[in-house]
């Protein structure tokens, strides 16, 4: 209940009565301890993710985020409050994330853009940050919604493949059954054509590898299907 008193006066000024009014406010209270378990709940689902979950309003300001945001940037809630969108990312990679920011907010639209995080220390963490338009019951465009994947490892992998994959003498490359090139390593590029130097990487990748004579069509498809060693023309 909440209520209130108001003194009723005579005609000398002397207080001759109390108005009392009171209103039941149970319901409001139930009602607002309702919404505030919602939202302690969304809060916590988002804090349980693993990956870094944070909305932006429209202008590209931060609206709410969950505690891998302030883990993973090294920020605290309140160094983040009112942030700009380009405010975490590095300076190279302003224009690009400003440019899917507005595609988002623009087209309605759905990106997917690997960038990184610039941390409160200035730390690089490589990201895959996905984006998505958040939507009012009206269909009114309120901002973005975004979920951001740390992908260290997965570089770590790339570099160390790509390192692999080039620094050898040997002959290198990826190719579909039916023997087109879809990657190769330099190696294979400057053998793989008459001019001196070889064929540049564009000239390689999508071309079919045609099996030598003594291989022929159909042995040298059941030799690359197999993975064993089989002989082409360059």
């Amino acid at each position: 209940m909440t209520g209130s008193t108001r003194p009723v006066e005579d005609e000398s000024g002397a207080v001759d009565a109390l108005v009392v009014s009171a209103l039941d406010v149970t319901e409001r209270e139930v009602k607002g301890r309702r919404l505030h378990q919602q939202q302690q709940l969304v809060q916590n689902i988002l804090d349980a993710l693993p990956d870094v979950f944070s909305a932006f309003d429209s202008d590209g300001y931060l609206l709410r985020w969950n505690e891998r945001f302030e883990t993973v940037t090294g920020y605290t809630s309140k160094a983040v409050e009112d942030r700009h969108v380009t405010e975490f990312v590095p300076e190279e990679e302003v224009a690009l994330i400003a440019d899917q920011f507005e595609t988002v907010i623009s087209e309605r639209s759905r990106v997917t853009v690997e960038s990184a995080f610039e941390t409160n220390s200035g730390t690089r963490i490589p990201h895959e940050f996905t984006g998505g338009s958040l939507e009012t019951p009206d269909g009114d465009i309120r901002g973005l919604i975004g979920i951001g994947r740390d992908i260290t490892g997965r570089k770590e992998r790339e570099r160390r493949f790509e390192a692999v994959f080039d620094n050898t003498y040997q002959f290198t490359g990826l190719m579909e059954p039916d023997g087109t090139v879809i990657e190769a390593n330099q190696t294979a590029l400057s053998f793989g054509g008459p001019r001196p130097g070889g064929r540049r990487r564009g000239e390689a990748l999508g071309r079919v590898l045609v099996p030598s004579r003594r291989d022929g069509p159909r042995n040298g498809q059941h030799r690359r299907r197999a993975g064993t060693i089989w002989e082409f023309v360059p």
